[in-house]
């Protein structure tokens, strides 16, 4: 893992109350990221500020509301951001999701696993780049995988959000590299491997390591998917640009935000 600091860096980590998004916020914190939980508990969130803060001597962690579960609460969200003083983002980890035993509809009318999983952080992303909150940065995109057995359509529900994201990501690379204002801004998609049989601290190293490496190592490597701190094939079909550019067209009708 490359030596870093972030003393000055804003990190924003969706999902961040447990597991890898909870290791990432906390591997962010001890080098000197002030660093925001956004998370749908907000107790839950406390706790988590509380052991990240007693573990790392970092007194600049702060809790939000964000349920993935919910376009309205994300939207509440970007509101709220946009009054803050200090609004720039540095570091946008995309950690939240969910995967269920049965076929839940959320309000906005959308199946929940796509929809915290994917969806959500098309919105998120989205909005804080439409309102120049978004400093050049790596936009991290947390892939995980393997997170819970369960039937088998929900699983393969739940393998098609986290495709979506893959495809999505090298959807936004594209866009941001061709744009004046956003050239500086890198996406990657990650999975921290099979969740079984290590910690969440392996599991959060990629995200981290994303976040911290020095330029040279990615450049040219930007919109990649990884694994392990190795970029890694994906399905062929995935790197149409036709279809991602299709797929694009719907994920910004369905959040109502097309990159301005």
């Amino acid at each position: 893992m490359p030596v870093a600091d972030l003393s000055g860096k804003l990190a924003i980590v969706t999902g961040a109350n447990s597991g890898i998004g909870l290791e990432a916020a906390r591997a962010f914190a001890g080098i000197g990221a002030r660093v925001v939980l956004a998370c749908r508990n907000k107790e839950r969130g406390e706790e988590a500020k509380k052991s990240i803060v007693e573990s790392t001597g970092n007194l600049e962690i702060e809790v939000e509301i964000l349920d993935c579960a919910s376009l309205s609460s994300v939207r509440d969200f970007l509101s709220r951001w946009k009054k803050k003083e200090s609004k720039r983002v540095d570091i946008l980890v995309n950690n939240a999701g969910a995967t269920t035993a049965a076929l839940i509809i959320t309000e906005d009318g959308y199946e929940q696993t796509y929809q915290a999983n994917h969806l959500s952080h098309v919105l998120l992303t989205h909005g804080l780049l439409n309102a120049g909150c978004i400093a050049p940065m790596d936009a991290l995109f947390d892939n995980k995988a393997g997170a819970k057995l369960s039937f088998i359509d929900m699983m393969r529900l739940y393998n098609r959000s986290k495709a979506a994201q893959v495809v999505w990501s090298m959807a936004l690379q594209r866009r941001l590299s061709a744009t004046e204002g956003w050239k500086g801004i890198t996406v990657h998609s990650c999975h921290p491997g099979r969740t079984f049989g290590i910690s969440t601290v392996e599991g959060a190293a990629t995200v981290v390591w994303l976040a911290v490496a020095s330029e040279p190592v990615l450049t040219g490597m930007e919109g990649l998917f990884w694994d392990r701190m190795k970029w890694k094939w994906i399905e062929p079909w995935s790197l149409n640009v036709g279809l991602q550019n299709e797929l694009w067209d719907v994920w910004c009708k369905d959040t109502d935000t097309p990159l301005l």
